[in-house]
């Protein structure tokens, strides 16, 4: 499992590069909002997820990173070449770097 920071996760959504985004929180914890981009798929419901060939990078985040890191481990037993990242310290880094939320359309 790799990390990535809050500015490096900001820079490559800034940079459209291609990636997908899970936040692992439940959804009553996203009523501040969630980082651009990012699908809500609590923790519970990740081993449900088929990452077969999928060459896109993984962020995954949850509010400060264990949940985020334990569903990686999960993602990563079941995909073993997914190129998973943890967001370390999760959305509450995001957020004390001053990184913009939005707030999500549907849960």
């Amino acid at each position: 499992m790799q990390e990535i920071s809050s500015k490096q996760l900001n820079d490559w959504i800034n940079s459209k590069k291609a990636l997908i985004v899970i936040d692992v929180r439940q959804p009553y914890e996203t009523d501040q909002g969630i980082i651009p981009k990012a699908n809500l798929i609590p923790l519970a419901d990740i081993d449900s997820l088929d990452f077969s060939d999928q060459p896109i990078p993984t962020v995954i985040y949850c509010q400060a990173g264990v949940r985020s890191e334990k569903a990686c481990q999960i993602l990563l037993k079941k995909f073993p070449d997914l190129n998973c990242f943890n967001l370390t310290g999760g959305i509450a880094s995001w957020q004390c770097e001053g990184y913009q939320l939005q707030i999500p359309t549907a849960l």
